[in-house]
C-alpha cells in the first residue's frame, strides 16, 4: 500500500544539512578577512582621532608652559609624572590614551606599570627626559619656537613605552639598554600613526620617517 504524499515528512536530509553547514562555513572563511580589514580600519581612524585631540591637549599645555612641550617623563617624580599626566588637566580622556589595536586592551587599572598604560609617546627630540640618575644625559623639553619645520616634524605616535620617548638616534639610550624601545610600533598594517607639530596625523611605516622630509631632531 504506498505512502499518501500529503503525509510524508518534510524537512531536510543528511546530506542536504551537510552542504549547507559546508556552504556556511565556506561563506564565513569569506567574510572573517573584510571584516577583519574592516575592524582594523575602524582602529586605524580611532588611533588617528586620538593623536589628533592629543596632539591638541599637548599645544594648549605648551601656551600655558612658556611655549615648551612637556616632559616625557620626570625620573624618581613621586607620584608617576609623565607627558600624559602633564596634558590630562585640558580635557584628555585616558580613553584617548590607548590605540584600539594595542595588544593590551581590556586590561584594567592596575594591572599595567605605568609604562605600558598608554600607547602613544612623545618625539625624544621635543621632549627628552632627565636621565641622569640612571646614568644617562639630563633633558628636557624643549620649546614651539625651536622648531623650524612643524609639518614635518615628528610630535607623538604609536610606541610600545609611552614613558620611553621615541627616537631614530639611539645614542643617548645605549648606555641604559633601551634600544629596542624607542622606535615607532607599527600596529596598523606595517604602518603607525604619526602626530606632528602643526597637527597633522598621518600613517607612515617606520622606515618612512627616515626620510629627509620627516624629521625628528630640530635641525
Amino acid at each position: 500500500m504506498g505512502t499518501n504524499p500529503l503525509h510524508r515528512r518534510s524537512g531536510f536530509t543528511l546530506v542536504e544539512l551537510l552542504v549547507v553547514i559546508a556552504v556556511l562555513a565556506v561563506l564565513a572563511a569569506l567574510l572573517f578577512p573584510v571584516l577583519q580589514s574592516a575592524r582594523h580600519k575602524a582602529w586605524e581612524a580611532t588611533c588617528a582621532s586620538n593623536l589628533r585631540q592629543l596632539g591638541v591637549a599637548v599645544e594648549m599645555y605648551a601656551q600655558d608652559h612658556d611655549e615648551r612641550f612637556p616632559p616625557s617623563y620626570v625620573l624618581g617624580a613621586s607620584p608617576y609624572a609623565s607627558w600624559r599626566e602633564a596634558v590630562q588637566p585640558y580635557a584628555v580622556s585616558r580613553d584617548l590614551l590607548g590605540c584600539p589595536a594595542w595588544e593590551h586592551r581590556g586590561a584594567k587599572a592596575g594591572e599595567l606599570p605605568p609604562e605600558l598604560q598608554a600607547t602613544y609617546a612623545m618625539n625624544a627630540w621635543l621632549s627628552p627626559p632627565d636621565l641622569t640618575a640612571a646614568g644617562g644625559a639630563a633633558g628636557g623639553p624643549v620649546g614651539l619656537g625651536s622648531v623650524e619645520q612643524p609639518a614635518g616634524t615628528v610630535m607623538l605616535c604609536d610606541a610600545g613605552y609611552s614613558n620611553v620617548p621615541v627616537a631614530l638616534d639611539w645614542d643617548h639610550y645605549l648606555t641604559l639598554g633601551m634600544q629596542e624601545q624607542v622606535l615607532p610600533t607599527e600596529r596598523h598594517h606595517d604602518a603607525a600613526n604619526f602626530c606632528f607639530v602643526d597637527g597633522h596625523v598621518k600613517k607612515l611605516p617606520e622606515s618612512a620617517t627616515r626620510a629627509p622630509e620627516y624629521l625628528w631632531d630640530l635641525q
